[in-house]
């Protein structure tokens, strides 16, 4: 059967997609079969040939079903043109190509049937995340000429750039459609008339600067079903309109110029009216008797009356959308009287008419997708509320309210998403009183009042429920916040058996300005199931924040005292935390000293973290913390745990790939190498640090007093090797800048297993204090040895050195660095380096041309010609890619 596609790419991919799930011989035996008769009598590399083997595909869609004018619809758009899933079904569904079903919702579907049965058969193309589709130029035109002759056919001229309408002449009696979307037709002559009586669909969207349309212009289109003007410049419609008897969908969305629409009452037929975005200041005359309205959309923002009882009387109506910042809202008994609506958003101003939409929501359990205002105008000034119409939630926004302790807002019992903002609240959230078992998004921003979001002091087993299911969790601007979950201090050590599932299906946790808020979480809710499936932690802002797992301080004659013992009980007592954390961002915390405690994370913990963001946290001097005993504890860590670090947690950070730290002044090391000794940093790409003044070490060894049960001895560089062969075995980029003590940024020895193996690029800029890029312990008299140290990396691409007044050398005096890759040198004010100890390739013990295109150096010449190199015929090989820059 490919070799019946005569080679062509497209038609080989389109007739195996409509073959797709056939298995029986005698099927591919009959289609192949029909496909020869498709091609026969067609002239090799023609117009006809690639259309029969096209057409083969089209043909063989079912025959009693919509599907083949659906697909041909899809012609109608301009070329490459990504259409939207939504609109497109809606489109079908006015036009008649979809069954009438018993609900929208179901019409929907039966289109999402139809488009994927498109796309499964290579006809369309899946665009922009899914939620578009487009069609192959080819394909177009294969549909186009199905289309171009006989009764029922298309003119399409889509996004061909007309200045022009079409001449009267082209305007042929047995037109079905016309497309004339996306052009610059800016004037239809004033006499033009067309005769189309079967004409039943015109679109002419995206035409910006056409302002009018005459009288006579529709008059002799009495058929016409399906009229599009958005995104028109037309300010006034044409009475004529209103002769349309048969009219079933007018679309004026984004119509800013439309001041004034004829009387809609004759307009029976009509099922759609779409006016979002358009310019007018009043609602549409007569709008009240489409006994056949199903679908309205009243976005109007200028729209500043819609007189109460005219909704009312659309009983027919399955959407309905009036959102809106400043208009006037719609009454809440007249939208819960809409029996057989579907689809509703809008704002309701008072708490009447929204408990009065609520009720029968409640009651009956339509509409089944809704997105509600609760709110003054004066409170939404300056919000623009954003609704996902592709896949609408059942969503509550509650803004400029003051509820008092005990009052009780009435929710939908389905409610997937809640805000509550701007709002003065009590000290916690009574509505988490009520059992939403499905609420997924909760967001409260804002909002006076509030101490705690949910306490287990007051709380029923009904708001743990909602914290059970809840995905999504956003605090923001709460001035009073103390507490995410507030733990009754006698209820602590009964915390995990009284809610063990408490955010155990929460996936994103975001805080922003909560100044007096000190942990996220306290340790002890937490040793159930409690935040198994977070993916991620963002902090900002939150000044008062000390910790993120935090344990609660006993005070002494509390009922149960947790002793400082708890540190090595932490992987029993919950191995899970964080177990899918991905991400973890924090910013702007000037308190917090660490991420996490080491003793929380030796479980199943961060095995799963792939980005970690630390940004002006100046109080940070740990990324991972160990609990500091004092004398007298119960059980005592000794500094020898370092050595017990990869038994304890061997799997740290294995997927981490970024590490970001910015702004940290009294952090002094990013990791202590003992706890990366087992698999972990084998997947970080990026380390980028930036003004880290008091940063010391990139990977840091523990110091070892006299006196420790252990000592280890400078020897354990020779070690290093066997102890972590992978640390940064996949590290891509590594960025530091303006971290003055920082001397070196990688021990030597720990390099020399996998390590480093695929860095590209190396850029170190103004660290006063650098005195080596890589750096080899010093040996001690009678330790020292002469063997050269061969340092290699395959997949350097980049070495920007710049601003190192104290940078003596890249490398130990015996290293050789190998740079296969090397293409761009920068070094920039080094005065002090005075060996490159790069070593190029040989060829016949000459040096081979170097992968090096451009080195650039900002030093003074004399330096450059001082330089040592490993053979001082690199540098003359070298010298033809030399760019220099002498500062002024």
């Amino acid at each position: 059967m490919v070799a019946e596609c005569a080679g062509l790419p497209l038609a080989i991919v389109v007739i195996a997609g409509s073959m797709r799930g056939l298995e029986e011989i005698s099927d591919w035996r009959n289609a192949l079969r029909e496909l020869r008769q498709c091609v026969v009598d067609t002239e090799k590399d023609s117009e006809d040939e690639i259309f029969n083997r096209l057409k083969f595909s089209y043909d063989r869609l079912p025959k009693n079903s919509s599907i083949k004018e659906c697909f041909l619809y899809c012609s109608l758009y301009p070329e490459d043109w990504n259409i939207r899933r939504k609109d497109l079904i809606e489109n079908w569904i006015c036009e008649g190509t979809v069954q009438k079903l018993g609900s929208r919702g179901e019409m929907h579907d039966k289109g999402n049937t139809i488009l994927n049965r498109l796309l499964n058969c290579c006809l369309l193309e899946e665009a922009y995340d899914k939620a578009c589709v487009k069609m192959h130029d080819v394909v177009r035109d294969m549909a186009l000429r199905i289309k171009s002759t006989g009764p029922g056919w298309f003119m399409v001229k889509a996004g061909m750039r007309l200045t022009e309408i079409p001449n009267e002449d082209e305007w042929n009696g047995d037109l079905n459609k016309v497309s004339l979307m996306k052009n610059e037709i800016s004037y239809i002559p004033q006499n033009m008339s067309p005769k189309c009586l079967m004409l039943s669909t015109l679109i002419l969207e995206g035409n910006n600067g056409l302002r009018q349309i005459s009288e006579c212009f529709l008059a002799n289109m009495p058929q016409l079903k399906f009229l599009d003007l958005s995104r028109t410049g037309i300010e006034v419609l044409p009475n004529s309109i209103c002769n349309l008897e048969y009219l079933t969908a007018l679309i004026l969305r984004k119509c800013c110029c439309l001041k004034h629409m004829p009387s809609l009452s004759k307009l029976k037929a009509l099922k759609k009216l779409d006016l979002e975005g358009a310019g007018l200041h009043e609602t549409p005359e007569g709008i009240e008797m489409l006994e056949n309205l199903e679908y309205l959309d009243l976005s109007c923002p200028n729209l500043t009356e819609l007189p109460r009882g005219k909704i009312s009387k659309l009983f027919r109506l399955q959407y309905l959308r009036k959102h809106r910042i400043f208009a006037t809202e719609i009454g809440g008994k007249e939208v819960a009287g809409l029996k057989m609506l579907e689809w509703f958003e809008g704002t309701f101003d008072w708490l009447k008419d929204y408990s009065s939409f609520v009720s029968k929501l409640n009651h009956f359990g339509r509409p089944s997708h809704y997105s509600i205002n609760v709110g003054t105008a004066i409170h939404m000034e300056g919000y623009f509320l954003k609704f996902n119409n592709n896949d609408l939630p059942k969503q509550v926004i509650l803004i400029g309210y003051q509820m008092e302790e005990g009052d009780e807002f009435v929710l939908p019992n389905d409610l997937q998403d809640l805000t509550i903002q701007r709002c003065k609240m009590a000290s916690d959230i009574s509505i988490f009183q009520r059992d939403f078992t499905q609420l997924r998004t909760c967001a409260l921003k804002y909002c006076q009042g509030i101490v705690c979001v949910v306490s287990l002091s007051s709380s029923s087993s009904t708001s743990l429920t909602v914290m059970n299911n809840l995905e999504v969790l956003t605090l923001k601007g709460l001035p009073d916040l103390r507490n995410v979950v507030k733990v009754e201090k006698t209820r602590a050590s009964l915390a995990p058996t009284i809610c063990p599932h408490i955010f155990s299906n929460l996936k994103q946790l975001r805080v922003f300005d909560c100044p007096k808020l000190k942990k996220l979480f306290p340790c002890e809710l937490l040793q159930g199931q409690g935040l198994q499936n977070l993916e991620l932690i963002k902090v900002n802002r939150c000044g008062g924040m000390e910790e993120i797992i935090g344990w609660e301080e006993e005070e002494e004659g509390d009922v149960v005292k947790v002793e400082k013992t708890r540190a090595s009980l932490a992987p029993t007592i919950c191995p899970h935390i964080f177990s899918n954390l991905k991400q973890l961002r924090v910013s702007d915390c000037p308190k917090l000293k660490k991420l996490f405690p080491c003793e929380l994370l030796q479980g199943q913990g961060l095995q799963n973290l792939e980005l970690i963001e630390v940004n002006r946290c100046g109080g940070m001097e740990e990324i991972i913390g160990w609990e500091e005993e004092e004398k007298g504890d119960a059980v005592k860590v000794e500094k020898t745990r370092a050595s017990l670090a990869p038994t304890i947690c061997p799997h740290i950070f294995p997927n981490l790939k970024q590490l970001m730290v910015y702004n940290c002044s009294k952090l002094k090391k990013l990791f202590p190498c003992e706890l990366l000794q087992g698999q972990g940093l084998q997947n970080l790409e990026l380390i980028d640090v930036k003004n880290c003044c008091e940063i010391e070490e990139i990977i840091g060894w523990e110091e070892e007093e006299e006196g420790d049960v252990v000592e280890v001895e400078k020897t354990r560089a020779s070690l290093a090797p066997t102890i972590s062969p992978h640390i940064f075995s996949n590290l891509k980029q590594l960025r530091v800048y303006y971290c003055s003590k920082l001397k070196k940024l990688f021990p030597c020895e720990l390099l020399q297993g996998q390590g480093l193996q695929n860095l590209e690029l190396i850029e170190v800029n103004h660290c006063g204090g650098m005195e080596e890029i890589i750096g080899w312990e010093e040996e001690e008299e009678g330790n020292q040895t002469t063997t050269p140290i061969l340092i290699t990396l395959p997949k350097l691409r980049k070495l920007e050195l710049r601003f190192l007044g104290e940078l003596k050398r890249i490398c130990p005096e015996r290293g050789v660095m190998v740079c296969e890759s090397l293409n761009s040198i920068h070094i920039d004010t080094c005065a002090k380096v005075k060996r490159i100890p790069l070593c190029l390739g040989r060829e016949n013990a000459q040096p081979s041309l170097p992968a090096v295109k451009s080195i650039y150096i900002f030093n003074p010449i004399e330096w450059w010609e001082s330089l040592e190199w490993e053979n001082p015929d690199d540098k003359i090989v070298l010298l033809p890619f030399l760019t220099y820059y002498e500062r002024g």
